[in-house]
């Protein structure tokens, strides 16, 4: 029952890693051609999957401030530089 247990629940972080992956390049291209609010939108369901990765953090902190929404991204960027201290992103 154990092993049943373990594999559905790392399959189930696969599953969100994948989707956190697929999110964060359509938000990163968002951002790269300017639409920010739908990088902000991809990018947020990036964090909310995988919240451990610094470059959704980063990337989600840029868009916000594009939209001139500094507050809302000033914790991402302290979360990215958290999770991942020689952030280059």
């Amino acid at each position: 029952m154990r092993v049943i247990f373990l594999i559905l629940l790392l399959a189930a972080s696969a599953c969100s890693t994948v989707s956190s992956s697929l999110q964060y390049t359509e938000g990163t291209e968002a951002l790269e051609r300017g639409d920010y609010q739908q990088a902000a939108t991809l990018l947020e369901e990036a964090v909310r999957l995988d919240p451990g990765l610094s470059r959704n953090h980063n990337n989600l902190a840029a868009a916000l401030f594009e939209l001139g929404r500094l507050e809302d991204g000033w914790p991402h960027v302290r979360q990215a530089v958290l999770l991942d201290p020689s952030n280059q992103y």
